[in-house]
C-alpha cells in the first residue's frame, strides 16, 4: 500500500490523458482552451519538486500543441495542510527548471514554450495564498505598475476541492474515473464523510465500469 495515497490517487488517475483533459478544461479559461490541440496531450515522467517538499506536493507535466505552437501544462496537486503562502515563488522555479530541461534538448531554438501553471488543492481550510507572484514582493500594491517591467509576471490557476460540493464535482464534464478521484481527494480529509458518500457514488462507479479504458486497477481504486 501507498505510504502517500493522496499522491498515488492523483498521479495514477491523471497522469492518464482521458482523465487529465477534463480537469485541464475545466480549470482553464474557455478562450486558452479552445485554442489547445486536446489531441496532443501528452504526460511527461519528469517531477520538478523539490525534495524537500514531496511529501507536501506531486506534480505532473502535460505536452500540448497551443495555436500550433509547442507548450507545457504544470498541475502541482498539494496535499499538505494549510495553503503554502510561498508557493508561487516555488511555482517560478519550476517553470525555469523546465524551460532548462527543454532548452538542453532544443539547444538551437530561440524561443521558448509557454508553460501554463495549475494548481488542484484539498487543504482542510480554502486556498488563501497568493496566486499571482506580484503578491508576494514587498512593496505597496499601487506601487506594482512602477516595477513591473523588472519583475516576473504571471499567476497559478486553482482548482480548490474545499469549497466544491460533492454534487458539483461529480457533475463536472470529464471521465468518471476523473470525477471519482477529485470526490474522494475533496472528502478524504474526512473519513466519516467519506464512507457517507459511497452511496451516492453508486452510479459514478457504475459509469466508471462502463468506460472504454477502465481497467481492473481503476476500479480497485475506487473501491
Amino acid at each position: 500500500m501507498s505510504t502517500k495515497p493522496h499522491d498515488a490517487l492523483f498521479r495514477g488517475t491523471f497522469s492518464n490523458p482521458d482523465n487529465a483533459r477534463g480537469e485541464l478544461q475545466h480549470m482553464l479559461p474557455p478562450g486558452l482552451a479552445a485554442l489547445i490541440d486536446w489531441s496532443t496531450l501528452k504526460p511527461s515522467p519528469a517531477t520538478f519538486i523539490d525534495e524537500a517538499f514531496r511529501e507536501s506536493y506531486s506534480d505532473l507535466l502535460f505536452t500540448v500543441q497551443i495555436d500550433g505552437s509547442a507548450a507545457f501544462v504544470y498541475l502541482l496537486f498539494e496535499h499538505q495542510s494549510t495553503a503554502d503562502r510561498m508557493l508561487v515563488f516555488r511555482q517560478l522555479k519550476y517553470e525555469v527548471n523546465i524551460w532548462s530541461d527543454w532548452s538542453k534538448e532544443h539547444p538551437h531554438a530561440g524561443k521558448l514554450p509557454v508553460i501554463i501553471p495549475l494548481l488542484l488543492c484539498h487543504c482542510p481550510a480554502p486556498w488563501t495564498a497568493a496566486t499571482r507572484f506580484e503578491d508576494l514582493l514587498d512593496i505597496d500594491p499601487g506601487k506594482i505598475p512602477l516595477v513591473a517591467d523588472f519583475i516576473p509576471k504571471f499567476r497559478v490557476l486553482v482548482d480548490d476541492l474545499t469549497t466544491e460540493k460533492d454534487e458539483a464535482l461529480r457533475a463536472r464534464a470529464m471521465t468518471a474515473a476523473g470525477r471519482l478521484a477529485l470526490c474522494s481527494l475533496r472528502t478524504a480529509r474526512n473519513t466519516a464523510e467519506l464512507c457517507a458518500l459511497f452511496p451516492k457514488w453508486a452510479a459514478l462507479l457504475e459509469e466508471l465500469r462502463r468506460e472504454p479504458n477502465t481497467t481492473a486497477v481503476d476500479l480497485v481504486k475506487a473501491r
